[in-house]
């Protein structure tokens, strides 16, 4: 599904946004599902193809479906975390809840579409609505913990975007929005952050540079981890840092690995980047607060763990 998304930011909706008439729905931080009823059972799929079953939220839709005499069907949702307040979770909330028993009477799926229902695919069609429409009529009668619909809206223009944005996105912490069209894509609509931090490593890929470590520079000196990537680097620049980085090497008694498991090779932290970023984490929903290491630098020793 990533390929079918165009991402724009919160602040260019009226500049980049275009079609005729926008379905609005809510975006779930979770885990992409397709949910398959065979008349007696519900099992769920994720993007990986790995088979789920005995889920609570699997047993509901098992239930509604026979209500609605169906003799099969197949949705997509996304999974996503229930916090006791309510309050935003993560996809990692999700990939917790899902791997302890104990807590999948805690995870939702909110359906967004319908892929068949009595052997019968359905229609695809500009209009959403209509997709929408018989969402509500499955899972919408009345208001169920387990199952929900995504919740829309039907935008004119995009100022009337720009609303439910500040809405949902601005005041009541949604991940961001979904918009569908008439244009061949998916918007996809979220925040954006931006921060000035200090590259502390980096790692090779084919191109030069594949991703930066960087770190946020703490009051007294310190240096803390704060992200890595590369993303919004040309082929040129990543030569161009890779030379650079290159000639600042440094010693270090701290590793860190990139997604392929490659070890940063660290560097002294002479440059600064300003890197936009779209969430930021103190805690988890559980209200577990995150941790990242501190490290302290010399010339002589290059980073080693702080004693803080």
């Amino acid at each position: 599904l990533s390929g079918q998304f165009m991402l724009i930011y919160g602040k260019d909706i009226k500049e980049k946004l275009y079609g005729e008439e926008f379905f609005v729905t809510r975006k779930i931080d979770g885990e992409l599902r397709t949910i398959l009823f065979d008349g007696e059972q519900t099992v769920m799929y994720t993007s990986g193809n790995t088979k789920q079953t005995d889920f609570p939220c699997l047993d509901e839709i098992t239930k509604i479906c026979k209500l609605n005499n169906f003799s099969n069907a197949a949705f997509v949702g996304e999974l996503n975390f229930v916090a006791d307040d309510n309050k935003r979770t993560r996809v990692t909330d999700v990939i917790h809840a899902v791997s302890n028993k104990n807590l999948h009477k805690k995870l939702r799926l909110s359906i967004f579409d319908i892929l068949f229902i009595d052997s019968k695919k359905c229609a695809k069609s500009n209009d959403y609505k209509v997709t929408h429409d018989k969402i509500l009529e499955i899972f919408g009668k009345e208001k169920n913990f387990f199952v929900e619909p995504i919740q829309m809206e039907i935008a004119k223009t995009t100022k009337e975007v720009e609303l439910i944005y500040k809405k949902w996105v601005e005041q009541e912490n949604a991940e961001g929005l979904v918009i569908r069209c008439d244009t061949p894509f998916m918007w996809k609509i979220k925040p954006q952050h931006t921060i000035d931090a200090v590259a502390l490593g980096f790692t090779v890929g084919e191109n030069g540079i594949r991703d930066i470590l960087f770190g946020v520079t703490e009051k007294d000196g310190k240096y803390r981890i704060f992200a890595h990537g590369g993303n919004g680097l040309t082929n040129e620049q990543r030569q161009i840092y890779l030379e650079k980085f290159n000639e600042i090497k440094c010693n270090t008694t701290f590793y860190y690995t990139d997604s392929r498991n490659v070890v940063f090779q660290m560097i002294e932290p002479k440059y600064v980047f300003e890197i936009g970023v779209i969430d930021f984490l103190t805690a988890d929903c559980f209200q577990k607060t995150k941790y990242n290491t501190i490290l302290d630098y010399s010339k002589k020793m290059g980073f080693t763990f702080s004693k803080r």
